[in-house]
């Protein structure tokens, strides 16, 4: 995978004195290779980047993600820390990303990863759903237990226990689990006896 300097980290950064940025540094040193966890991220100053998979691909559950830190420079003083998340689907899935709207997302046939962003989306017919802190208020609407999955940060549920705890049934035949008042995933037509463990990733 590719980004080229119109479409890499910088491409939504601005600097109020109208700067020009640049990256000084991503988990080490700019232009150099760095392994993650799943694959090699090479980040140039420009902003513009390559992202290769790890040979044989990720044995993991769920939608492994690399996550780079780094660090953008005025060239004055002025510098701000950002993340730069890498997402690694399987072959044959289809990675499906909303924008920070509320946005339908739908996937096709085959196994099909939606990641919703931080609007109020609605997602359909899809394998795995991903959930990153300020996802917003979502509603998956052909939910399958111990077929589809949900993917969820850990450091806004732990561990099923704590799904379990904030999931409970509205009345009509749907389940609502509930991070805070902005953040709650609906369930259509899924009551919550019928979720296990195993259709839940916390990474």
């Amino acid at each position: 995978m590719t980004a080229n300097a119109a479409q890499g980290v910088l491409a939504n950064d601005t600097d109020p004195d109208t700067d020009a940025l640049h990256v000084s540094a991503v988990n080490g040193v700019v232009g150099n290779a760095l392994t993650g966890a799943f694959g090699t991220l090479t980040l140039n100053a420009n902003g513009s980047y390559s992202y290769s998979t790890a040979k044989g691909g990720s044995a993991s559950q769920g939608l492994p993600q690399d996550n780079f830190t780094d660090t953008v420079d005025d060239g004055h003083g002025g510098t701000s820390t950002a993340t730069l998340t890498v997402s690694v689907i399987g072959n044959g899935q289809t990675y499906v990303k909303g924008t920070d709207s509320n946005d339908t997302l739908s996937a096709g046939t085959k196994g099909t990863v939606l990641d919703g962003g931080n609007g109020n989306d609605t997602r359909k017919d899809a394998d795995t759903f991903v959930f990153n802190p300020n996802f917003g208020k979502d509603v998956i609407t052909d939910f399958k237990p111990n077929a589809d999955h949900i993917q969820i940060d850990d450091t806004l549920f732990a561990n099923f226990a704590a799904v379990k705890t904030h999931a409970a049934g509205d009345g009509q035949g749907n389940t609502l689990i509930t991070y805070d008042a902005n953040n709650t995933i609906t369930l259509t037509g899924v009551v919550p006896s019928q979720l296990h463990a195993n259709d839940f990733f916390f990474v």
